[in-house]
């Protein structure tokens, strides 16, 4: 009976000691990273002349998977298909780095003498946008920033809407490099608005 207790025992211990292995062989949990969306840089040849008072920016439109903080992505295999990265996210929703960027890009350009985010004045213009795409276009090489945004533009009551798009590729095929490339599209978008805004 002594000996069956210890063969029992041992069997037991060795159990144990098997299942300890396999937990410690385990690879560590991956830990979140967080990105700032990249400050604009402003193409002061294409700056303006404060030839309209005031500008409001209102906050963009967000719908669905485009509302979440995660960086997506897609391939160019499969481009109907979105994905999120799991363990890198943007300190804040696109919708506030998107505004936020249009604001200072705005203000350093001097397209307005005023440029707001809230209905604290009458503003001459109103912007309105809907970001369509925001997010990583990539293949076993390439990796690039993809930023498409509707914009409706109101200029002395009457509004028309215009359609941008900034693709950016990324030095290399880190998520750092892709958030630079981020920055650099959403200025190619706001050049584009900044021409609309300086058309008399």
């Amino acid at each position: 009976m002594r000996d069956k207790m210890v063969n029992i025992y041992f069997i037991i211990s060795a159990v144990c000691l098997l299942m300890l292995s396999a937990c410690s062989s385990q690879p560590p949990v991956p830990v979140n990273k967080y990105y700032h969306f990249p400050e604009p840089i402003v193409d002061v040849k294409k700056a303006g002349d404060k030839s309209i008072k005031s500008i409001l920016i209102r906050r963009p439109i967000v719908n669905g998977i485009y509302n979440e903080r995660a960086i997506l992505n897609s391939r160019l295999s499969k481009p109907l298909e979105i994905n999120r990265y799991h363990y890198h996210l943007w300190v804040q929703n696109p919708s506030l780095s998107v505004q936020d960027s249009l604001v200072k890009y705005l203000s350093q350009s001097e397209v307005a003498e005023v440029i707001d985010r809230k209905n604290r004045i009458k503003e001459s213009v109103i912007i309105g946008s809907r970001i369509l795409r925001f997010e990583q276009i990539k293949s076993n090489t390439e990796s690039y920033a993809l930023v498409r945004i509707v914009f409706t533009v109101n200029k002395m009551g009457k509004s028309v809407i215009y359609e941008f798009e900034g693709k950016v590729k990324a030095e290399n095929l880190t998520i750092h490099s892709l958030v630079v490339a981020f920055g650099q599209a959403m200025d190619k978008v706001t050049v584009r608005l900044v021409n609309v805004l300086n058309k008399k």
